[in-house]
């Protein structure tokens, strides 16, 4: 069954992409946890009963899928799923932040020639949005505005998760579409609802009750000629990237690394 376009879907799909989840949240448990004693550890070492990296080979990906399926933007209205069923490395991400004290500060880097729209969707929504849309209904407008929120485990959110993309970005040629997603020139367009309406319930702390604090969110987009080149995927990565990683100093870091960016 077609889903959209790009995407299909069988009987063992469903069970699949579960499984495909499921492992990013295995490799969580098995860096927060020794062989031996199970017993969460304060840092990730490596040492006989632990483990400090974890690999997941997955599929379905899922990059593409946000909070309510595929994410679309005003370059390409239609956007697919692009094979995405379920966010696994968000869904890796929010499980390790809100199930580890020792990981309450996790980042994820995206490493892919696609644009990774749905995690950057998921990241921002941990602050609460604003999403208004407008029907025709016989002879009159009817216009309606609802909220989403999806939490990863508090509050905090924001100020605790860092998302970077390296991606490409641009037109096709001789074509009015934009390369697949035809976003990431830019942070995606969400309307994050405002502190005076949040309240004062969601003011993060003493030091910092003037505002929400948003998440961090780089997009380090190639044009079509640089992404021919490797040295442009490892220097923008250099240049956009590391610094900021650094600077944010994660617990625990997330690499979502598609298969059509090779040689970087």
């Amino acid at each position: 069954m077609n889903l959209d376009i790009d995407t299909v879907v069988c009987e063992r799909s469903l069970a699949q992409a579960r499984c495909a989840a499921k492992a990013v949240c295995a490799a969580v448990d098995a860096l927060a946890k020794t062989e031996a004693s199970g017993e969460v550890r304060v840092r990730v070492k490596c040492n006989a009963q632990g483990y400090r990296n974890a690999f997941c080979c997955v599929r379905p990906p899922g990059h593409h899928i946000g909070t309510n399926g595929a994410v679309n933007n005003p370059n390409n209205a239609n956007v697919s799923q692009g094979f995405c069923l379920f966010n696994n490395v968000a869904i890796g991400a929010a499980y390790a932040r809100a199930t580890y004290p020792a990981f309450a500060r996790v980042a994820i880097v995206d490493l892919d020639v696609h644009h990774g729209n749905g995690t950057e969707d998921c990241v921002q929504h941990m602050c609460p949005c604003e999403k208004a849309t407008t029907t025709a209904v016989d002879c009159m407008e009817l216009s309606v505005k609802n909220y989403q929120f999806k939490p990863w485990r508090d509050e905090t959110d924001g100020e605790n998760v860092f998302f970077a993309s390296i991606h490409g970005y641009g037109r096709l040629a001789n074509s009015s579409d934009y390369f697949y997603p035809g976003s990431g020139q830019e942070r995606n367009k969400v309307n994050f609802v405002s502190d005076a309406v949040l309240g004062d319930s969601f003011k993060v702390s003493v030091s910092r009750a003037s505002e929400q604090k948003k998440p961090e969110i780089v997009d380090a987009f190639l044009t079509k000629q640089q992404g021919e080149n490797a040295f442009y995927w490892r220097e923008s990565l250099r240049v956009n990237v590391l610094p900021k990683l650094l600077a944010f100093k994660p617990d625990l870091i997330f690499i979502s690394a598609g298969g059509r960016s090779g040689g970087v």
